[in-house]
């Protein structure tokens, strides 16, 4: 034993043993190489995709939808006759029931949370962002302006009706509205859905939901003109409707979105 432990003393290591010679170990150097260091991680931007409570709140309402499928479809069915139909009097097979009252309601909120979504994306969506609470702040107040804009315009819709034409027009053009909103809705999640997780094509699909909008608005125009205009001196309070409450609100719309994203992300 004393013997092995002599053999395998340090008098023992010669250079000529070690796995690399004095030369070979100076051509190296201590640096690590790329493959060893990796890349470096890109900062990822927040977004609503990330952590949203309207992305949750839409699909609570799409589940809420489900259970209302076939008022939902009662709704459509006839929706050539709502949108640009002025019939005065009602099929006997007609029922308007208070589910269909809250299918309404929930198609129009949709609305509001996939404009909510779609402004966010127009006015802060290359914005640096750092934090979710942020985001999440300013997604609600732009829910708030939504929905508090489809509020004013409906009432609006009722005074007016019930003001200058008769009570079963003033319902009919407000049907027409609340129809014309509901389909909005419909058509408007996808663009907003698709803004949101695709920031690329973000600028095509806000101008898809601009061109859906515009189309709706049209559509609610013309119908109101066939209620409401009589003669040539009714397209002077046409035209004053249509500055009032279909061109100046929106104005005020797009200036109230921009300042709140101005306040919230910088």
């Amino acid at each position: 034993m004393k013997n092995l432990l002599q053999q395998t003393g340090p008098e023992f290591c010669r250079l000529d043993d070690a796995p690399l010679s004095a030369a070979q170990r100076d051509a190296y150097t201590a640096v690590a190489v790329d493959y060893h260091r990796g890349e470096t991680p890109a900062v990822r931007p927040l977004s609503p995709a990330g952590d949203s409570p309207l992305i949750a709140l839409l699909l609570m309402l799409v589940v809420l939808l489900m259970f209302n499928a076939n008022h939902g479809r009662r709704l459509f069915r006839n929706l050539g006759q709502q949108l640009w139909g002025t019939r005065q009097r009602q099929n006997a097979f007609d029922e308007h029931t208070a589910n269909e009252t809250q299918t309404f309601v929930l198609l129009i909120f949709m609305l509001c949370v996939g404009q909510a979504l779609l402004l966010y994306t127009w006015f802060a969506g290359n914005a640096t962002v750092t934090s979710y609470s942020t985001i999440n702040q300013c997604l609600l107040a732009l829910l708030a302006l939504t929905a508090g804009f489809f509020v004013f315009k409906e009432l609006a819709i009722v005074v007016i009706g019930n003001t200058f034409t008769d009570s079963h027009s003033a319902a009919l053009w407000t049907r027409g509205f609340n129809t014309c909103l509901a389909f909005l809705g419909v058509l408007t999640i996808v663009p907003a859905l698709v803004a949101v997780f695709y920031p690329a094509a973000a600028f095509f699909m806000i101008i898809v939901a601009f061109c859906l909008f515009l189309g709706a608005e049209i559509s609610f125009v013309i119908k109101g003109f066939k209620i409401f205009y009589d003669n040539f001196s009714d397209l002077l309070y046409f035209i004053l409707y249509l500055c009032s409450l279909e061109i100046i609100p929106i104005i005020i719309v797009y200036f109230m979105a921009r300042a709140i994203c101005s306040f919230y992300i910088s």
